[in-house]
């Protein structure tokens, strides 16, 4: 506050100074001029500066000394400068004009920076003064000495004249008052909503890392911390082994999923197949525990540190051209890799794939990739278990490809998860999901009859081999896309250098003339991550 006080006292001093300056000016310049009574002149002057000499001298010592920040004294400095601005209007008879402009911005500044105590004696005091300097002209007590020689015009002559300068000065000053007063209450609502909509944000923050589990130790064995991902089917914790301290990454199975049979075999066999995956491609398994006290079951995996390409991508999408290419061969190593051991993940997006912390003076903020919740994924080749019903979808509209979005499970291989990546690619490199539209339904339609905009639409600046490469990733026929993900990472390394060999051209340049017009930019903007599809996809959201 005493910061505030002093910041408000040096710009009333520096107007204080500013107006001497301007009065000094007025009379060397004016003095001469025989438009000008001199002696009127002269009186204005003197009693202008030396009321400003001594305002400013008192602003001076406001800005320095504590004690004299006080409302009642700044409500008596506010009279006196409203005093110099009657000063000025009566001696040269412009009431009508300047008082709109002087008085009213100080009633105006003085709500504003000091509240409306002092602006209403600002605007009490200009209206006394007016009112007061008019009634006693009309008593005689005071005689009208207009500072331009001539003679008075007939405005100034009308008997009506002083009431309607009395009530136009009144009202022009509670006006000013009034309407300051509404803007600052309009701007001190915005602050409280501004200040509550902070503390709920801190609120919502300070629960976010907070789940139902944290502080909890299940089975003897793991301490549960925060929370470090939530899905469909549970939530992720960082915690530690007790037994050497060892941090680890804990998946629980939502409480009310617990006593579905299919759900916890489903659950089951992520760890299954997270066995059966490389250990360079993902997060090693350590338990499969059930804790009965508590009633919670639970997946214990090593703990990457880092980051998910969701959050990456937010903080920086859409990526240079040369991450993106070094992203996709890193991810496509450990999708093959995964592909390789029979394993299909089905839900290949940018918060499944983790970004390894990179160490301290790397060129790239990641050292590598992992691959993280295999909860629908399945054995290559394998018929669809019971854990799926018929007609049921499995994975994230944004990235699912469009035989596994029909619910064609026998069909869903390799080739999906290359799809995803490819979708991927996408938006790494704009920003957005290949079929971005408006709602549901048209992404549905536009991924089922595969029809995308191609990347130089969107980033005029990408070569258009690269609308080749990603046109063959995303076909939506499997038998046209990529024979790997590593392939296709190739074709993006080879495009992004202008190299793409000539038949990958005229493969895509013959799909294209099999498809539809492409479509024109949504009608309405939606997030990134694509359209959401409630109620029907069958995966955990990301």
């Amino acid at each position: 506050m005493m910061a505030q006080w002093r910041q408000i006292a040096r710009v009333q001093l520096s107007a204080c100074v500013l107006s001497i300056g301007i009065d000094v000016a007025l009379w060397l310049g004016l003095r001469e001029d025989p438009a000008i009574a001199r002696a009127v002149l002269g009186r204005f002057v003197a009693v202008n500066i030396t009321l400003l000499a001594f305002l400013g001298a008192s602003f001076a010592a406001q800005a320095r000394w504590r004690r004299l920040q006080r409302p009642w004294i700044a409500a008596v400095l506010a009279a006196l400068m409203c005093g110099t601005a009657v000063i000025w209007i009566q001696t040269t008879g412009s009431v009508t004009s300047y008082f709109a402009l002087a008085g009213t911005f100080m009633v105006v500044a003085y709500r504003l920076w000091l509240g409306w105590s002092v602006a209403a004696v600002a605007a009490l005091t200009l209206v006394i003064l007016h009112t007061g300097i008019i009634v006693l002209e009309r008593m005689g007590l005071l005689t009208p000495e207009p500072l331009f020689v001539g003679a008075a015009r007939p405005l100034y002559t009308a008997s009506a004249y002083p009431l309607s300068v009395v009530v136009s000065i009144g009202l022009s000053y509670v006006g000013a008052l009034v309407g300051a007063n509404i803007v600052v209450q309009r701007l001190r609502a915005k602050d409280r909503a501004l200040e509550e909509a902070r503390r709920l944000a801190a609120i919502m923050a300070a629960d976010a890392g907070h789940g139902v589990h944290s502080g909890t130790v299940l089975s003897c064995e793991y301490a549960l911390g925060e929370v470090i991902g939530r899905g469909g089917m549970g939530e992720v914790y960082l915690g530690t082994r007790v037994s050497d301290d060892r941090p680890v990454a804990i998946k629980v199975l939502h409480r009310h999923l617990s006593d579905q049979p299919s759900l916890v075999e489903r659950f089951a066999r992520e760890a299954w197949l997270l066995d059966k995956v490389p250990a360079r491609c993902t997060a090693g398994v350590l338990e499969v525990g059930h804790d009965v006290e508590r009633g919670v079951r639970f997946l214990a995996m090593e703990y990457l540190r880092g980051e998910d390409l969701s959050a990456y991508l937010r903080r920086g999408d859409p990526l240079p051209l040369d991450e993106v290419v070094a992203l996709v061969q890193a991810i496509a190593a450990v999708v093959d890799a995964a592909h390789a051991a029979g394993v299909v993940h089905r839900d290949l997006k940018p918060s499944n794939v983790q970004l390894l912390a990179a160490e301290p003076g790397s060129a790239r903020s990641w050292s590598g990739v992992r691959l993280l919740d295999f909860g629908i994924g399945k054995i290559a080749g394998a018929s669809e278990s019971t854990l799926t019903s018929a007609g049921a979808v499995l994975g994230t509209l944004g990235f699912i490809a469009p035989e596994q979005l029909a619910g064609q499970h026998e069909r869903v291989g390799p080739a999906a998860d290359r799809y995803a990546l490819a979708a991927l690619a996408y938006r790494a490199l704009t920003g957005r999901c290949p079929y971005d539209a408006p709602d549901a339904a048209s992404a549905l339609r536009a991924i089922l009859l595969g029809q995308h905009r191609p990347p130089s639409a969107i980033r005029p600046e990408l070569v258009r081999d690269l609308d080749a490469v990603l046109l063959l990733g995303l076909a939506r026929d499997p038998e046209n896309r990529h024979a790997s993900c590593a392939a296709f990472a190739r074709d993006l390394a080879a495009a992004a250098r202008a190299a793409l060999a000539p038949l990958v051209r005229e493969r895509a340049a013959a799909l294209a003339r099999t498809l539809g017009p492409t479509p024109e930019e949504p009608a309405a903007a939606v997030s990134p991550e694509g359209p959401t599809l409630r109620g029907v996809v069958d995966g955990e959201p990301g």
